[in-house]
């Protein structure tokens, strides 16, 4: 982000924070999700740093554990601009004060895209190395914030025998699916340990229709 929208931006926050208008009422509208924020410090940011990326419908629909919210908020702002911390701090108290998980789990939105990579290694990839790269690749994408579920593993062959192993990730938006594929963690894997091993693969997104 460049430094002098940087400041701004935060200059029109400290205004939310310390009871301006956005911080202090809410609007009344309930089919606006920004209605559903509850005030209190920490309002304002979410409302521009948050929903900078996206909606905040995609929070106040989700319930976490305070360890949960902070995964996503401070990787959420990293990438926003390195040096978010105070400000990831002050989102992440009011997260978990607000949108918490009765029971410590993040509730599961609505799955709405399918990223589905079928693929088979090359022939002289050894069974300790595609163990490796499956497990790798569990324990990164997992780590994507706007990964709902991951499954890695081998196919059920049925009528299919081309393609012995597939990728399966789903997602609330195609926001969250474009997020996915630009995020550091999942490009790395990509470039350095998956692609190396594959011999040929196939890729299909699957969108559910309203």
């Amino acid at each position: 982000m460049n430094y002098y929208l940087r400041v701004a931006a935060l200059v029109c926050l400290l205004g939310f924070l310390r009871g301006g208008p956005a911080a202090s009422a809410q609007t009344g509208n309930s089919s606006d999700p920004a209605a559903q924020l509850p005030d209190g410090i920490g309002k304002g940011y979410v409302e521009t740093l948050c929903g900078s990326c996206h909606g905040v419908e995609m929070i106040v629909s989700q319930r976490k554990s305070r360890q949960q919210w902070e995964g996503t908020v401070y990787d959420m702002l990293d990438r926003i601009s390195p040096g978010l911390e105070r400000e990831a701090a002050i989102i992440v108290d009011y997260l978990a004060e607000h949108f918490a998980a009765s029971d410590g789990t993040a509730s599961a939105p609505p799955v709405r895209i399918s990223h589905q990579v079928l693929f088979n290694f090359k022939p002289d990839v050894t069974e300790n190395r595609i163990a490796e790269v499956l497990t790798s690749g569990k324990q990164v994408l997992q780590g994507v914030p706007t990964v709902i579920t991951v499954m890695l593993g081998k196919v059920l062959q049925g009528e299919n025998t081309e393609f012995r192993y597939g990728l399966l990730t789903t997602f609330r938006s195609r926001e969250d699916l474009e997020a996915y594929r630009n995020h550091p963690g999942h490009r790395k894997w990509v470039e350095e340990v998956f692609r190396p091993a594959i011999a040929k693969s196939v890729v299909t997104d699957i969108e559910a229709s309203e």
